[in-house]
């Protein structure tokens, strides 16, 4: 799906006004003020029950399909925080970039600059249009994504296939323990299908020390590195920090500026999905002080961080449609948009679809750019899906396919018979010089054969039969025991 922009500015505020600046959309420029629905105490308390309501709700029973306080509270939320941001002017243009976007069927992107950092942890990913009756972000039409605009925007990067995915997984000693066995092979079974077709390769660090990850990304190249472990905020640093081992397995923390120094040289690396505790988590002080934003800034293109924790069903339902929409050739925002909507259509009682954060500046969401199409699902995967896969046939692929190889015909052995001869049911003959040689072979073992036995008598007969007697008799012995001498041709 192509994209037109619908880009908003909220610059930082006074009290609880802030100006809100559309930079860019279809249908103009536009400028508003943002007056925040919250005060701090007010805010506080929202954003420990929007917490509480996307961890209550991921372990709620499958079969619930009713709404429940947790979720009233959480469309509450995001409709004060869509009336805030859309108002007025910006409110009106919104709704005619929606209709031009329609119109020329492509998407439209929100793209959220939020240079107030008080404002910048929010979790936007709740905006909900009262209008649609629905989230924002759950449209691959309207992906939300925090945007950064710098002087030299990165590029995509044109790659054959397979995708390469780095996964590492943390587990140190002092710290809460991962179930590292499960972590991997949650990860495996959302990317099975892909890793069978061929569209992605996931390899996996051995160790889990900042020098481990420094050797593995310079024997690289990889696209995307997948890191499972312990994340947070240090409030002395005033950045994001991430949980690796040192050399005897205890914590080694790791801030985002350091992580970021580890990654920026590696220019294959277009994307960093982080699923870790507050990996997407900041100050109120500084705009980049969140993992995900530091690594932007650093040079990757795009981070997918978590704001919440994630359960195993929401993880590997987000992870397979994910890595699929990706290895599909979609922008990364339309790819984490269609990875939600799995997610919520996947569990309805659920808003775990709102835990991942999309931070990028990529301005078209485009990180890949694949060579030729996508290969077709193996035979054996093709009638039986992985569980909770899609059954939507796979698009065909746009290059055809090449012939295939025949293998090298051995060499023809005596007495071999061609195959496909055979098959077609061709009468067979022996060759000239077959004929010739099998008649001197013949004559002369039956020469030899009947002057040894020449003067031999069986019991009851008379010694010394003749001579000819014997050579006839031998001669036509070894014309039958000779058989044809060589390849059998075809007769016409």
């Amino acid at each position: 799906m192509d994209y037109l922009d619908f880009e908003l500015r909220i610059a930082p505020g006074s009290g609880r006004q802030y100006a809100v600046s559309l930079v860019k959309s279809p249908a103009g420029v536009a400028t508003g003020t943002l007056q925040f629905p919250y005060d701090t105490i007010a805010l506080e308390h929202q954003l420990r029950g929007l917490e509480l309501a996307v961890l209550k709700s991921s372990t709620l029973r499958r079969d619930i399909l009713t709404a429940s306080p947790e979720t009233d509270s959480v469309s509450d939320f995001g409709r004060q925080l869509f009336g805030a941001l859309f108002a007025d002017q910006i409110l009106t243009a919104f709704r005619r970039s929606q209709d031009r976007a329609q119109s020329e069927r492509k998407g439209l992107r929100v793209r959220l600059r939020v240079d107030a950092a008080d404002l910048a942890a929010l979790p936007w990913e709740f905006l909900y249009d009262p209008s649609e009756g629905d989230y924002v972000c759950l449209s691959a039409a309207t992906p939300v994504v925090r945007y950064f605009e710098f002087d030299r925007p990165p590029e995509a990067v044109t790659v054959q296939r397979p995708l390469s995915v780095l996964g590492v997984i943390a587990s140190p000693s002092d710290r809460p323990t991962l179930d590292v066995g499960r972590e991997r092979e949650r990860i495996e079974q959302a990317t099975a299908r892909l890793q069978a077709s061929g569209d992605v390769r996931i390899e996996w660090l051995g160790g889990s020390t900042w020098r481990d990850l420094q050797r593995a990304m310079r024997r690289g190249p990889f696209h995307v590195l997948h890191f499972v472990g312990h994340g947070g905020f240090d409030a002395a640093s005033g950045e994001g920090v991430i949980a690796l081992t040192d050399d005897n397995g205890r914590s080694a923390l790791l801030g985002a500026t350091e992580v970021g120094r580890l990654l920026a040289d590696h220019h294959a690396l277009r994307l960093v999905v982080l699923n870790a505790c507050l990996g997407a988590r900041g100050s109120g002080d500084d705009v980049f002080s969140s993992t995900s934003a530091v690594l932007v800034r650093r040079g990757v293109p795009a981070v997918v961080a978590m704001q919440y924790e994630i359960s195993d069903l929401a993880a590997i339902e987000f992870s397979r449609s994910f890595y699929d929409a990706l290895a599909e050739g979609l922008p990364i925002d339309a790819a984490v948009a269609e990875a939600r909507k799995a997610v919520s259509v996947s569990s309805r009682s659920s808003v775990e679809w709102a835990t991942p954060v999309l931070h990028m500046s990529a301005p078209d969401g485009m990180l890949f750019r694949f060579e030729g199409g996508r290969q077709a699902t193996p035979p054996a995967m093709a009638g039986a899906p992985a569980s909770g896969a899609s059954t939507t046939p796979e698009p065909a692929a746009s290059t055809p396919r090449p012939a295939p190889v025949e293998p090298a015909a051995a060499p023809p052995v005596a007495g071999a018979v061609s195959a496909r001869a055979l098959a077609s049911g061709a009468t067979l003959r022996p060759r000239p010089w077959q004929v010739i040689v099998r008649f001197v072979l013949s004559l002369v073992l039956g020469t030899l054969f009947a002057a040894a036995t020449d003067e031999f008598a069986f019991p009851g007969t008379e010694p010394g039969l003749p001579f000819l007697g014997f050579f006839v008799a031998w001669s036509v012995a070894m014309w039958f025991a000779l058989g044809t001498v060589g390849p059998l041709q075809p007769r016409d």
